[in-house]
């Protein structure tokens, strides 16, 4: 009786461990998925900064709106930005570079 007891009681500290690690394990899916979201939205916005410095400083020196439109091409909705749950590392991202204006 006594060893069943204990048989128990390991069962129940081994399934609290397990639901504690997978509920930090979540978590941590969670907080990648956030960082990640919160990367996308400001690599976007200084995207789209970029476009606006670059229209502005067009438009002063005299461009036109197809010209400005010739110039900074379609907006870029990066493809290439993986969804997946593994880590991801920085590679060039030639179709964010910063315009820098003059």
């Amino acid at each position: 009786a006594m060893a069943k007891e204990k048989e128990k009681q390991a069962l129940a500290k081994k399934r609290k461990a397990e639901k504690i690690q997978f509920e930090r394990k979540q978590r941590q899916k969670e907080a990648r998925r956030e960082a990640k979201q919160a990367a996308r939205r400001k690599r976007h916005e200084e995207r789209d900064l970029a476009r606006m410095r670059v229209r502005r400083s067009m438009l002063r020196h005299g461009s036109s709106e197809e010209e400005i439109e010739a110039e900074l091409g379609p907006v870029v909705e990066s493809e290439e930005e993986p969804e997946s749950e593994e880590e991801v590392t920085p590679r060039s991202r030639r179709d964010h570079t910063e315009i820098t204006p003059r």
